[in-house]
C-alpha cells in the first residue's frame, strides 16, 4: 500500500490524476485521492500503508475504457455520472491516461470569450489552523470537494497536499500515532493564484497547466480545473 501511495503522491504534480490497478496486464480497478483519505479516515496508522494493499482500498471497480473511437465528451459525460476525473483509452491492446489536466491541455488551444464569471458561484469551504485531520477530511467528504481555503487568506489545503505530508514530513505515520488529531497547520497549504471576473476560461486553463497550479481564487471563490472542464463543454454545447 506504502509503494501505490508513494507513487501517487510522486505524479501529483503531473497529467495523472489517479492509479489504475492490473492484473494480468489488464485493469480490473483504480484509485485516487479521494480513496487513499477514505481508507486513513478509517483506518489512520503507518501498518495501514506499509502492511496493507490496494486491494483495502474502497473498492472502486467500476472503470470505463474508452478507445480511440470515442469523444472528449463521451469520457467527460462519464466522469459527471462517475464524479472521478480519470480514465484510460485502450490502443491495440496499451493504455494511455487521460485526467482533468489532460482536459485542461486540450482546452488551452482554444480562444473562447466564455469567462470566469460564467461559472455558477458555489460555497467555499473553509478551515481554520487549528482544525484537526479529521475535521478536515470530514469536510471534504461533507462537502464533497478536495480543496478548503484557510479562512481570511487565499491559501489553499488540498488531499493531494496532504497525501504529500503524510509521505514526505509523516514518513508514512511511522511516528505519529494519533494522526486524526494532527492540527491543519501542521501542513504547508499553498497559495492560490487570484484571477479576474474578466479572465478567459481558456487563458485560465493555460495558467493552471503553465504554472504547473491548478487552484484559483476570484472574489473569494476556489476555482478548480473540473469548473474550467464542464464551463468549456458548455460552451462547445452551445456553439
Amino acid at each position: 500500500m506504502w509503494l501505490s501511495v508513494a507513487f501517487f503522491a510522486l505524479y501529483m504534480g503531473t497529467f495523472s490524476d489517479g492509479i489504475a490497478i492490473t492484473e494480468n496486464k489488464k485493469i480490473v480497478g483504480y484509485f485516487g485521492s479521494k480513496q487513499v483519505i477514505e481508507y486513513l479516515q478509517e483506518q489512520p496508522t503507518s501498518s495501514a500503508l506499509m502492511e496493507k494493499s490496494v486491494k483495502d482500498l474502497p473498492k472502486r471497480d467500476h472503470f470505463v475504457l474508452f478507445s480511440t473511437s470515442n469523444t472528449l465528451s463521451d469520457i467527460f459525460n462519464e466522469w459527471k455520472k462517475s464524479e472521478f476525473a480519470y480514465s484510460a483509452i485502450q490502443n491495440d491492446g496499451k493504455y494511455s491516461a487521460i485526467s482533468i489536466n489532460s482536459m485542461l491541455g486540450f482546452i488551452e488551444l482554444y480562444d473562447l470569450p466564455n469567462k470566469i464569471s460564467e461559472i455558477p458561484k458555489k460555497d467555499t469551504i473553509t478551515y481554520n489552523n487549528n482544525d484537526t485531520v479529521k475535521v478536515i477530511f470530514d469536510k471534504m467528504f461533507q462537502h464533497k470537494c478536495r480543496r478548503l481555503v484557510l479562512e481570511g487568506t487565499a491559501d489553499v489545503l488540498s488531499d493531494r497536499i496532504m497525501i504529500d505530508a503524510i509521505c514526505n514530513e509523516f514518513d508514512y505515520l511511522k511516528k505519529t500515532p494519533d494522526f486524526l488529531s494532527i492540527k491543519a497547520k501542521s501542513f504547508n497549504a499553498k497559495k492560490a493564484r487570484e484571477i479576474t471576473q474578466d479572465s478567459k476560461i481558456t487563458d485560465v486553463a493555460h495558467d493552471m497547466l503553465r504554472d504547473n497550479h491548478p487552484m484559483m481564487i476570484s472574489n473569494g471563490r476556489i476555482i478548480t480545473p473540473w469548473d474550467i472542464v464542464i464551463q468549456f463543454f458548455e460552451a462547445m454545447d452551445g456553439k
